[in-house]
Order: structure tokens, then C-alpha cells, then sequence
């Protein structure tokens, strides 16, 4: 038997960090409170994150399942896990933010995005593309309901890509992973050639989770502390910062997915102090975490969102605040993000997960290698 895959700690806590500061740029974008914290931190930037969760999900898949593919039904096995793996928990957000929309109605929900320019659409058409998790092909606009939930969708279709091209180039998989993902950033650039916030969403996915994949082959040393190791982290941590702050626009984004990709090969040998940091036990539950705070995030804002608009309805206007006050709104939200991501993690995700692993684990010959990797699989 094969021994179990190996468990990538400080991936698991960059993530969980990286899925909050994505939850703290939406709520800046939302509602443009920038108290001391928000207005210095940098978090326009922080959407590049998303390019960090493909490089990571190709990387740890690849980790898991390259050479482990060999017949139709370790495909079929290894799909259906995904589905067990991503949709529910997406599911019920989806309803959770659905049952938010029906008890307020769907115009006030409206206003309160258009009020910060985004226009979001809530019709029946993108419901059941999101439910049938159909968005990255065009059917529904950028921002509708759940819209985070984009990258949910772009990420089980590259997975089915993965599958197949494991399946049918076996060893020569890695160079085919490097391949894709080259053409698919070139086809962006030559799109989007503004920033990676415009690209697609698929195309920008399977080039982060192919470029993972490919650097999956890489040979990691193993922990020296030594200080060219040192070096290394202090290096990638530094390049991963000034990304998602100083180069958050323009060009230069286009470079995400290979700083994700170096950051992540570097970091999961653990070999420094910034790995070590990131195996904090607090990053840790937020990595375990980590999905769940990036699907629940919205549907919390929204809550925000009818908050401030009681507020105002009994002539209490927020934005009228001092400054400082959206700091302590800011971590409020971020808590109340945290504990009902805790929850669904707990009651939805997680049981959902372990119910579809049953399901398929008699006839699936790949069956722990998902399991035994979790919780750095998103």
C-alpha cells in the first residue's frame, strides 16, 4: 500500500489567510469604508489570491493523483469526489443567499451594489447556471448572485481537464500542465492585456492549476533551515506581499500565477520562518476553514448590507462615522465571517464530503488520496 500523501501545513494557512483578505477586499469594494487598517493593508489587491487557490488546487490534485488515474473508473471515482467535494457547501450558499434576497427583495439588494457601481444580477436564468455551477461559459454576467462562487465553477471543470489528461498522457502529463498553462496566460494577455482582473474566468483558471500541476514534479528538499532556505521563503513572502499591494493592477498581475506557483513550490518544502509561521495553529483552523470563509463571505456582507440599511431607515447614518469605526466594523464582519464559516465547514461541508467519499470508496482504487490530503484540497 502506498504510504499517505503528504500533508502541505503551510500552504493550508496562507490559504485560510489569503481567503480572508479576500473577504476584506469585498467588503471595501462593497461598501468603500476605509478606516486606518483597511485604507493601509493594500486590500484592492488581494483578489489575485483567487490565481493563488488554482496554482495550489493543480499543485496538491497533481501531488495526489498523477500516476494514480488508470482506468475509467479511478476517473469516475476522482470526479464525483470533486462534485462531493465542491457543490454542496456552494448549494447552500447559494439558497442561504437566495432566502437573504426573497426576505428583502431582490431591487434593495440591487441598490445596495449599484451604490457601490457593480451591478448585480438576480434572475432565474443565472440562478440555474449557478446551481448547475454553468457560469464560466458565458450564460450569466461576471457579478450575479454568489458571485465568488466563479471560481467554484472554472475549478470543477478544469478538474474534469485534469483528469483526462491524466488519464491519457500518464507520465508525460507534466509537460503537457506546463504547456496548457503557457498558452492559456498568453491567450489572456493577448485578451486582457490591461490586468488579470479582466481575463476570463476559465482560461485564468486552468492556466493557475496547470502551471500547480506542472511544478507538482518538482523535487522538494527536505527541511535544512539553512540559510539559503531562509532566503528562499523570506524571498517569495516579500514577492507575494508586493503583488498583492504595490503591483495589484496593470500588467504586471499577469506574473500572479508564476509567483504562486514559486511561492508555493518554496513553501510547502517548509524549510524557513515563514512556513513555520504560516503552520500557526490560528492559520491552521483558518485554512481548514478556508472554503467555507470564501463561499459564506457574501451572503455575510449582505446581512451587512440590510444592517446599515435598518440603521438608516431610523436615522442612524454609518457613513457619517469617524474613520476608526470602520476598523471595528471590519473586524466584526470578519468575525461573524469566521464563525459561520467554522459552522458550515462543521455541519455542511465536511459531512457532505464524507457522505460522497462513501458513496464512491468501495469501487475506487484512488480513494484515501483525497481524503488523506484534506484540508489543503479546497
Amino acid at each position: 500500500m502506498a504510504a499517505a500523501p503528504h500533508r502541505y501545513r503551510a500552504l493550508d494557512g496562507m490559504r485560510g489567510l489569503a481567503a480572508l483578505l479576500i473577504a476584506a477586499m469585498h467588503a471595501v469594494d462593497l461598501t468603500g469604508a476605509h478606516g486606518g487598517l483597511s485604507g493601509l493593508i493594500g486590500f484592492h489587491g488581494a483578489y489575485l489570491f483567487v490565481d493563488f487557490f488554482f496554482v495550489l488546487s493543480g499543485f496538491v490534485l497533481a501531488k495526489a493523483y498523477a500516476g494514480r488515474i488508470a482506468s475509467r473508473a479511478d476517473a469516475v471515482a476522482f470526479t464525483l469526489r470533486r462534485i462531493g467535494r465542491l457543490w454542496p457547501l456552494h448549494a447552500a450558499m447559494f439558497l442561504a443567499m437566495a432566502a437573504l434576497v426573497a426576505m428583502r427583495g431582490p431591487d434593495a439588494i440591487r441598490a445596495d451594489f449599484a451604490a457601490a457601481g457593480i451591478d448585480l444580477t438576480l434572475d432565474a436564468s443565472s440562478a440555474l447556471a449557478h446551481l448547475t455551477l454553468l457560469q464560466p461559459f458565458g450564460l450569466v454576467p461576471s457579478v450575479s448572485w454568489n458571485w465568488t462562487s466563479w471560481s467554484i465553477a472554472t475549478e470543477l471543470w478544469t478538474n474534469l481537464l485534469f483528469v483526462l489528461l491524466v488519464a491519457v498522457f500518464r507520465r508525460d502529463a507534466g509537460r503537457v500542465f506546463l504547456g496548457i498553462a503557457l498558452v492559456m496566460l498568453a491567450v489572456i494577455a493577448a485578451s486582457t492585456p490591461q490586468s488579470m482582473a479582466g481575463a476570463a474566468g476559465f482560461p485564468r483558471c486552468v492556466a493557475g492549476f496547470m502551471l500547480g500541476a506542472a511544478i507538482s514534479a518538482w523535487r522538494l528538499g527536505r527541511p535544512s533551515q539553512s540559510a539559503n532556505d531562509i532566503a528562499m521563503e523570506v524571498c517569495a513572502l516579500v514577492a507575494v506581499v508586493a503583488l498583492v499591494t504595490v503591483a495589484a493592477d496593470g500588467p504586471i498581475t499577469f506574473a500572479a500565477p508564476f509567483v504562486f506557483a514559486i511561492a508555493t513550490a518554496i513553501l510547502a518544502a517548509e524549510c524557513g520562518p515563514v512556513s513555520a509561521l504560516l503552520r500557526a495553529r490560528p492559520l491552521l483552523a483558518l485554512g481548514a476553514w478556508s472554503y467555507a470563509i470564501y463561499l459564506v463571505h457574501v451572503p455575510v456582507l449582505l446581512l451587512g448590507l440590510a444592517l446599515a440599511a435598518a440603521c438608516r431607515s431610523h436615522g442612524v447614518d454609518l457613513s457619517a462615522a469617524p474613520a476608526w469605526t470602520a476598523d471595528i466594523a471590519m473586524l466584526a464582519y470578519l468575525c461573524a465571517v469566521i464563525s459561520i464559516a467554522r459552522g458550515a465547514h462543521a455541519w455542511i461541508e465536511m459531512p457532505a464530503y464524507r457522505a460522497c467519499n462513501e458513496l464512491v470508496r468501495r469501487g475506487a482504487p484512488v480513494a484515501t488520496a483525497e481524503a488523506s490530503m484534506m484540508p489543503a484540497l479546497r
